[in-house]
């Protein structure tokens, strides 16, 4: 099928964009997304679309400017509206002690959202494509993923569209070999610095030359096929659960022997299902923890309980199941522990240190939201925290065995005994750093890192700003 053609028919399918759809592309010079554009652009007519087209650039590479100024030309002759942004992201990754990568991941998905609110833009178009899809169920299969992690990207999700997952990288350089268009190479991308890097440099080539011609393609279909699986069993785990559950109070109880009928790819299952209902924070809760809380399920006797990451303790009263906090001694379907307006913050002091600190409650009333995403603070001793994602009461302590710290968007843990050594902290400073913690979850290492679950972002209806002085 022609390469045009493909990618068409499987917008149509997928239903990606819709006639009178205004769409924001973004490009960054590569070969992927300057190949969406094309396409896009050749399908402008066909769906009726008004392109508009970003680009970050990132200040990591002495040569950066080259590709914005490359993007805003290819725009110019395509006669196709240009934004640029420009954030420093060595800078700001070392401000806030990200990584670059991560940094510039983060940052250019706000920019990004950013300007498609500003131009009130439908989709917005992001080049990922089937080699893309397999790298990252084969890094998620290494990871110990389950389903979901193993479903890879998904074509669409919410205004995010990616119309390029039908087709391999080398379909998209044979389309602009064919073209003559000639595009910016990205040098990161050679090494192999990063995990991902490794997988698209040496196991994709290795699988497909040596394994079976099509492993890519072959890879990209079973992400296809386990995000289908997935999204039937959550769906079937949905309704079953209604049916399942009862009110007891402020308590959501669920009937041990109406799950104890059901198999056990369900009940675990249905088990997410009824924690999504009771925690924000799922992202620790591993296999192992659900393999508990079905041997948890299986006694019938008394009462047995099962602590689980973030304070969640899961309660087995005879032939009911429910979870309560064990920070707050209450249930989490209970208004979590917050702050008066009046004292704004009242962290308890679980340390020796004498800490001396300041906050403010800070409301966005989904207005002004945008204003303040360009204020967020970058100072080392002053940030702010998503207020509605705090779940108990916060304290200042010094660390624990099994600290943990969210690192990224993907909700990825670092050890602070690893995060420690990665930051160069002495070894005999570790035990006397001081931390801000939300239960078991560390929210803000002053001067190292803040946890990536509690930033604010678009979202944010309420803000929290802390300020420390040591």
């Amino acid at each position: 099928m022609d390469f045009v053609k493909k990618i068409e028919k499987y917008i149509i399918e997928e239903n990606l964009i819709k006639k009178g759809d205004k769409v924001l592309v973004g490009v960054s010079g590569g070969a992927d997304s300057v190949c969406l554009l094309l396409i896009l652009h050749e399908l402008k007519n066909i769906f009726n679309i008004d392109l508009n087209v970003i680009h970050i650039n990132h200040k990591i590479r002495i040569d950066a400017s080259d590709d914005a100024e490359y993007v805003r030309n290819l725009c110019e002759n395509l006669e196709i509206p240009f934004f640029l942004e420009e954030v420093d992201i060595p800078k700001i990754s070392q401000d806030l002690k990200l990584g670059e990568e991560e940094a510039a991941r983060n940052l250019r998905y706000q920019k990004i959202a950013e300007t498609a609110q500003k131009i009130n833009a439908d989709k917005i178009a992001i080049a990922h494509h089937m080699d893309d899809q397999a790298e990252t169920l084969i890094l998620n299969l290494a990871r110990g993923s389950g389903l979901r992690g193993l479903a890879g990207i998904k074509s669409k999700r919410d205004k995010i569209i990616r119309p390029l997952l039908c087709v391999e990288k080398c379909e998209i350089e044979e389309f602009l070999a064919d073209k003559n268009i000639k595009y910016q190479t990205d040098s990161t991308n050679l090494e192999d610095d990063h995990t991902r890097n490794r997988i698209r440099h040496h196991v994709l080539p290795y699988l497909s030359g040596n394994i079976n011609a099509k492993s890519i393609e072959h890879i990209a279909d079973a992400a296809a096929l386990i995000q289908e699986a997935s999204n039937y069993l959550e769906k079937v785990s949905k309704e079953k659960l209604d049916t399942m559950t009862s009110k007891n109070g402020d308590r959501i109880e669920l009937d041990i022997k109406a799950l104890s009928k059901e198999e056990d790819i369900i009940k675990k299952y249905i088990l997410m299902e009824l924690l999504n209902e009771v925690t924000f924070f799922r992202k620790d809760i591993t296999k192992e923890h659900f393999e508990a809380l079905l041997l948890l399920c299986k006694k019938t006797d008394g009462t047995s309980f099962l602590s689980l990451p973030y304070g969640i303790k899961a309660v087995r009263e005879y032939d009911k199941l429910f979870f309560l906090n064990e920070n707050t001694k209450n249930n989490l379907l209970k208004e979590p522990k917050k702050f008066t307006e009046k004292k704004d913050l009242e962290i308890e002091n679980l340390t020796d240190l004498k800490v001396d600190y300041e906050s403010k409650i800070i409301r966005t009333n989904g207005k002004n939201i945008e204003e303040l995403l360009a204020k967020v603070p970058h100072s080392t001793y002053t940030k702010w925290v998503d207020y509605d994602k705090i779940q108990t009461a916060l304290c200042f302590r010094t660390r624990r065995i099994g600290d943990k710290i969210t690192i990224d968007d993907y909700r990825h843990k670092k050890s602070l005994k690893k995060l420690f050594i990665d930051e160069k902290i002495p070894k005999t400073d570790r035990d006397g750093k001081l931390l801000i913690a939300d239960g078991n979850e560390i929210v803000w290492i002053p001067n190292v890192r803040l946890n990536s679950m509690y930033k604010i972002s678009k979202d944010t209806k309420t803000i929290l700003e802390i300020s420390i002085n040591l």
